[in-house]
Formats: structure tokens, sequence, C-alpha cells
């Protein structure tokens, strides 16, 4: 089974850092920047979810787009609210000072990109034709 839903992909990502963060092993002393890395993951996702509200088109991964948006975030790359989730899991493991609390990081990335982004490009050049095939080779993915 394959959860459909990008958000409970994060929330288990969230759930396996602050699990292995309780392993006092391979520990960093800077956790600064794991602050920064929530913040700006969760503000690259407030702004690409105000991008899709702004354009009136569905956000949720498994509805076809109304509209093709390539304008603010969306010309950094093609996915940064999965963008931004990744972040905001570094962050975190980050925060906590854990590098174990990074691996869930990784594999949320690679779910992400598995399971939503490489199937989305497909979903974008089947609603937008040429446009969308442009849009795709000329903004990278992450």
């Amino acid at each position: 089974m394959t959860l459909k839903f990008p958000p409970l992909w994060t929330l288990a990502a969230f759930v396996a850092t602050i699990v292995l963060n309780g392993i006092p092993i391979l520990r960093l002393s800077n956790t600064g920047f794991g602050f920064l890395g929530l913040v700006a993951g969760f503000g690259l996702i407030l702004w690409a979810g105000l991008s899709f509200r702004g354009r009136n088109t569905p956000i949720h991964p498994g509805h076809t787009p109304k509209q093709l948006i390539t304008t603010g975030p969306f010309k950094l790359n093609r996915n940064p609210i999965y963008t931004g989730m990744v972040l905001m899991t570094v962050g975190l493991g980050m925060a906590q000072g854990s590098l174990l609390g990074l691996i869930p990081a990784f594999v949320l990335w690679w779910a992400l990109d598995r399971h939503f982004a490489a199937p989305e490009e497909q979903a974008v050049i089947d609603a937008f034709g040429d446009e969308g095939r442009a849009y795709v080779a000329d903004v990278r993915r992450w």
C-alpha cells in the first residue's frame, strides 16, 4: 500500500527523526542551523501553497492541475512543497543535534521523488502539452 498524501510521509519522517534522536551516538554540537531549516522549509511550503491558491488550482497531488504554475517558488524547482518538507525534516534532525536524525530526511526525499515528483511530471505534460514539457525540461525537479 502506498500512502498518497505527502504530509503523512513527512509526519512519519518527523516521528522517525525524534525516535532516532533518542539514540545517543553521532551527535551534532551546533544545532542552530536546524531552526533555520525548519523555518526555511515551512516558508517554502507556505509560499508554494499560496501560489496554488492564487492560481485557483488544486494542491493535492492526486488531482489534475487547472493551471501550470511557473512563477514564485516554482521558478526555483518543480516541487517546492516537497523540498520544504525535506528541509523541515533535515532541520528537525539538526535542531535535535542528531546525525542519525537526518536519515529520515533522505528516506523522505527518496519517497517523495519516487512516489510523487516523478509521476507528477507526466501529469504536467499530459495536462499542459508542450508548455508542460518545456517546464519539465527547463526547471529542475529539486
